[in-house]
């Protein structure tokens, strides 16, 4: 009986289409951990390593994260229900205005695509060490905190100053995520249209925006616009009452919608640290004074109040606005850039109000192609085995590449997207200024305030020739 030929679906023929253009892994391997020029291999190096190196931290971990096959799948907002048409009747038996039909918006988030490789390994030098002087057992005191962020697998620490595999994974997993972190915000899929390769899917400051049409037929949905503000550059430092009036307007009359639509909903503020910290700074003040005359206030709070209540917030990571206390996700990933003039120590960045949850489930939430289906099942009929694997639940495809002589190589892929169910509960809070001492240290390499420093390896031995004829 003759076996019948597997079908494949559209996404594995893409992977295929992949897979035949793949490269061997490159001839140039990285810099090992051990041996002549290695990281670790100066003679005496202390056993115990001190992490000075951070990783952004931010909203991207706090949302849920699911599958999802539907490359184009769409997401309908009812938007309203048209007038009523004609006339009110003045005789018996005749007809009444008839009722309007309610409008649909639907709303469509095309896949990204993204992935990195990591350093070549040079698996004929696994294991080697110079000499007695270099030891194997190094220990990483701390390590970098992501906090509720999680990278394309988990990053064992501890072994990654000792194993010279999972010091490559290490590396390609913590890469990865710091690459691609900022796009949550900044992704826009038009920077990369037409490319085979990257993908940017839709981030944050297009999600939260206004202009808002239909998918199908580009009829324009002002009823599913969100709440943008530019507040051009006001230094909330020295104009503190007019943010809070601005951000207190818009909180509640988000409130009071969410509460006409029939949705509980879970708000959080995401702001850079400055921005949080200078608020902070004013806000104590600021919120019991709004709206007064300053001219007849009777002034009662004691200072050690307001410091109390400035404490609070930050510890708590909230801001009170109109009775309410709103979590601030301090995020690291929002672009900052130093404001107009290059004033030293004044910045300027957006600030986001985003829905959370609704009724109890996610609204804003992370969808993933999932590898663990069909893509790997086609790379099992029709790739050698153990080239292809997945991470976390088939999110992640794992390459490894055709071995260059002794030479290894793996790479990772991801094909997610970010979903906002509701944009008109979301605002954004654009070109809000503030001024702080001392900036904190950046995460990301292309920032001012990134510091790194020393070296990627060792310098290699040097040992005089031997004399004699025979060398």
């Amino acid at each position: 009986m003759t076996e019948a030929t597997p079908t494949l679906t559209p996404d594995a023929i893409q992977l295929m289409n992949w897979l035949a253009s793949a490269k061997d892994a490159s001839a140039s391997a990285g810099t090992q951990l051990h041996g002549p020029g290695g990281l670790l291999a100066t003679p005496g190096l202390q056993k115990r390593i001190v992490n000075a190196m951070i990783m952004p931290r931010g909203l991207s971990g706090r949302l849920p994260v699911r599958p999802s096959v539907e490359t184009n799948e769409i997401f309908g907002i009812l938007t309203g229900l048209t007038a009523s048409t004609g006339t009110e009747p003045t005789a018996a038996c005749t007809d009444w205005p008839l009722v309007g039909q309610f409008k649909l918006c639907k709303q469509q988030h095309p896949f990204g695509q993204q992935g990195r490789m990591s350093q070549v390994l040079n698996i004929k030098y696994a294991g080697q060490v110079t000499n007695r002087g270099e030891f194997t057992d190094n220990v990483l005191f701390g390590q970098p905190n992501m906090g509720e962020n999680v990278p394309p697998a988990a990053i064992d620490w501890g072994r990654a100053l000792q194993d010279e595999a999972e010091n490559k994974l290490a590396a390609l997993y913590a890469g990865y995520f710091r690459d691609y972190a900022r796009y949550i915000y900044t992704g826009n899929p038009q920077t990369t249209a037409g490319s085979a390769g990257w993908q940017q899917y839709r981030g944050l400051d297009l999600l939260i925006g206004t202009g808002k049409r239909d998918a199908i037929s580009g009829v324009a949905c002002p009823a599913a616009d969100s709440i943008v503000i530019d507040m051009a550059g006001v230094n909330v430092n020295s104009n503190g009452n007019t943010f809070y009036n601005v951000i207190a307007n818009v909180v509640t009359n988000l409130r009071r919608l969410s509460e006409q639509l029939g949705l509980e909903v879970k708000w959080a503020l995401t702001m850079r640290y400055g921005a949080f910290w200078a608020l902070t700074n004013i806000w104590p003040c600021v919120y019991a004074t709004v709206g007064c005359n300053p001219t007849t206030l009777v002034r009662s709070a004691a200072a050690s109040e307001m410091t109390r209540r400035r404490d609070e917030m930050r510890t708590g990571k909230y801001l009170l606005i109109e009775g309410e206390k709103i979590e601030v996700i301090v995020d690291d990933m929002i672009v900052e850039d130093p404001a107009a003039g290059g004033v030293v120590g004044t910045y300027e960045s957006d600030i986001y109000f985003v829905p959370l949850t609704a009724n109890g489930e996610p609204v804003l939430f992370w969808e993933y192609f999932p590898f663990n289906g069909a893509a790997i099942n086609a790379a099992s009929k029709l790739a050698p085995g153990g080239y292809f694997s997945v991470l976390q639940n088939g999110r992640f495809l794992q390459v490894r590449q055709s071995p260059t002589h002794t030479c290894v190589q793996v790479e990772i892929i991801e094909r997610p997207r970010l979903i906002l169910l509701t944009p008109f509960l979301a605002a954004r809070f654009l070109n809000v200024r503030y001024t702080i001492s001392v900036h904190e240290r950046d995460a990301f390499p292309t920032e001012t305030y990134f510091v790194n420093g020393g070296g990627t390896a060792t310098p290699l031995p040097y040992f005089y020739p031997q004399s004699g004829s025979n060398g």
